[in-house]
């Protein structure tokens, strides 16, 4: 597994790299996103979804649906384990089953659900 950390530092980077990074991704990748309320997670899976061809205003923050699949140029599947208490949870959810499926996987509040 390869991980790296990048830092942005304004909204305009932020959706710039999300587009750029979506040109490269491929179907059974896994992106975890880590950081404080209002980091920009949601604003990067949106802007990893418009990179997909997805309707920028279909995308929002999933906290109360947990998971959202968006149809695009590749199957977007969004999760958000914020209120997810642990990794079982996380699992009973189905959640292992979309790694496998036809599409990437962004998980807002990754380092939850290790």
């Amino acid at each position: 597994m390869q991980q790296q950390n990048l830092t942005v530092i304004s909204q305009h980077e932020t959706e710039s790299l999300g587009k750029r990074l979506a040109q490269s991704l491929q179907a059974g990748q896994v992106i975890s996103l880590v950081g404080d309320l209002g980091a920009g997670k949601t604003t990067f899976v949106r802007a990893i979804a418009v990179g997909l061809g997805v309707a920028e205003n279909l995308v929002s923050s999933p906290t109360f649906m947990l998971i959202q699949e968006y149809p695009g140029d590749l199957t977007l599947f969004h999760f958000d384990t914020y209120r997810v208490a642990n990794l079982a949870e996380f699992l009973d959810l189905g959640a292992e089953e979309y790694f496998y499926a036809d599409g990437v996987c962004l998980i807002e509040w990754g380092d939850r659900v290790k």
